[in-house]
């Protein structure tokens, strides 16, 4: 039996977007992991042995190609919008959590104001 030899890890990259969603569709679960990586997007369903290439999370027609070819159409196109839901979702998420931070500091620059203003009185003692 012949050697295999040793692999080599040549580079190593941080990802920057990694979701994670189990979506059921016509009586069938569907592990779905998709994200971004070195070169572009990707969908992964591990439960189902399938990863490709992707587009964004938005590009349901890429998308549903791309899922189309190892899935079937109609799997693919439900995956691919329920990808672009999620995305959305989190969109969405993200968007509501920064308006909320904006609204607090808002709330707090009076009193931080205020504090400042103690502070400086106190110097002047």
């Amino acid at each position: 039996m012949g050697s295999i030899g040793k692999a080599e890890i040549r580079h190593s990259y941080d990802t920057t977007e990694t979701h994670e969603a189990s979506i059921d569709w016509n009586g069938n679960n569907y592990l779905v992991i998709y994200g971004r990586h070195i070169n572009g997007w990707y969908i992964a369903i591990p439960n189902w042995q399938i990863s490709t290439e992707a587009g964004t999370p938005t590009d349901t027609f890429y998308n549903t190609e791309r899922l189309s070819a190892v899935m079937g159409k109609r799997a693919g196109r439900a995956i691919a919008e329920a990808v672009r839901e999620h995305w959305e979702f989190i969109q969405w998420q993200r968007e509501e959590e920064q308006r909320k931070e904006e609204e607090q500091k808002k709330q707090n620059e009076p009193q931080k104001q205020l504090d400042q203003e103690k502070h400086n009185k106190k110097k002047v003692r």
